[in-house]
């Protein structure tokens, strides 16, 4: 049993706050996913748990324990690096088992489950050769088997499939999850792609300049972003952002700018009026409509097999709109409609509604 509760904690390096008063409260076998900008402070999170960066203040409990001030050796926690750490002088096959040599395991169950661990993670082939003789994202697997296969009371993992290559990474990110739920060990998994944490993680938290900015489920997030540089994270593509004048009258609120006019009758909206605001709409919530209430002009698309995505002139904005089938060709003028969007204050970002 290891749940995770930091409370409040700050580290500081140098002269610099990298963490700013953190609390993340991690179930037992949760896989929490640490998503955020290069440099929000997601490693840290992992380092300070690890107990390899003191914290400045605030605790860290693991299992109900306070290990806030326990050496590493002793938390029962197992980190992988983004940047693969292996023995230089053993083979894949020793690096993977070598975790369950120091434990006295014996050798025959030793070769049965880094046989298992190769099998997972598409390396048996590999398994006989040295560090030197394999490719960055086999190293990365590598490291993975030989956390996994230590089955500890927690998994921190440092973007562990950076360097695999897509085909891969899709399968064996699948088997990740696979042995982390069969072996309901706390994990927490720091990466830089959304699409992938949205893909693995119970829960996502999102981090800025070494602030939690939102926690919840990966679909919830996705939903009702707390603000625009959540909106911006979570998604497989970034999300459109156009400024807009909140005007009101007798039939409703509504969202201005050159080719938009958006009705709306939540009334936060209302009280923001006469302001500025940020309307955001996902690619995908766009979609060709001859009633559509906003007006654009294509400008070009870029097919991704069956998929395709056209960049559209709204006025001054320029938006993307993706979907299937035949785009329209450049230059034509369409109507289109928002499915979906969200609203954001100019200022700090906040979010003030979601339409959906």
């Amino acid at each position: 049993m290891a749940p995770i509760v930091l409370d409040s904690v700050s580290l500081v390096l140098g002269d610099s706050l990298i963490l700013d008063r953190v609390s993340l409260d991690i179930g037992d076998g949760e896989l929490m996913g640490i998503i955020g900008p290069s440099g929000s402070g997601k490693t840290s999170i992992l380092r300070v748990i690890a107990g390899l960066d003191p914290v400045e203040s605030g605790s860290i409990m693991i299992g109900g324990v306070d290990m806030t001030t326990t050496p590493t050796r002793r938390r029962g926690v197992v980190m992988a690096f983004q940047d693969a750490v292996l023995y230089p002088r053993m083979t894949a096959e020793r690096n993977v088992g070598y975790p369950l040599e120091l434990q006295e395991v014996d050798g025959s169950e030793i070769g049965q489950r880094v046989s298992a661990a190769g099998r997972a993670f598409e390396i048996e082939e590999i398994l006989d050769r040295l560090p030197h003789q394999l490719s960055a994202g086999h190293q990365q697997l590598v490291q993975v088997a030989r956390t996994m296969i230590r089955a500890p009371a927690v998994f921190l993992l440092d973007e562990p499939l950076a360097w695999v290559d897509a085909g891969a990474r899709t399968r064996v990110r699948r088997w990740l999850r696979t042995l982390q739920t069969g072996y309901r060990v706390t994990t927490l998994y720091v990466t830089n792609e959304a699409s992938e944490a949205m893909a693995i993680a119970d829960r996502l938290a999102v981090l800025n300049e070494g602030k939690i900015q939102q926690i919840g489920e990966p679909k919830a997030i996705y939903g009702r972003p707390a603000n625009r540089l959540v909106a911006e994270c979570v998604g497989e593509r970034p999300m459109n952002f156009i400024p807009v004048q909140i005007e009101v009258d007798g039939s409703g609120s509504w969202l201005v700018t050159d080719g938009i006019r958006v009705r709306s009758w939540a009334p936060e909206v209302a009280a923001h009026h006469p302001r500025l605001a940020t309307l955001g709409v996902r690619s995908e919530d766009i979609e060709v409509d001859p009633a559509g209430e906003v007006r654009a002009t294509a400008l070009g698309s870029l097919r991704h097999g069956h998929h395709r995505e056209t960049e559209l002139a709204i006025g001054s904005a320029r938006v993307w709109m993706s979907g299937t089938g035949s785009p329209p060709a450049e230059g034509d003028v369409l109507r289109v409609r928002f499915m979906r969007w969200h609203l954001f204050t100019t200022d700090d970002g906040t979010a003030i509604t979601h339409f959906a």
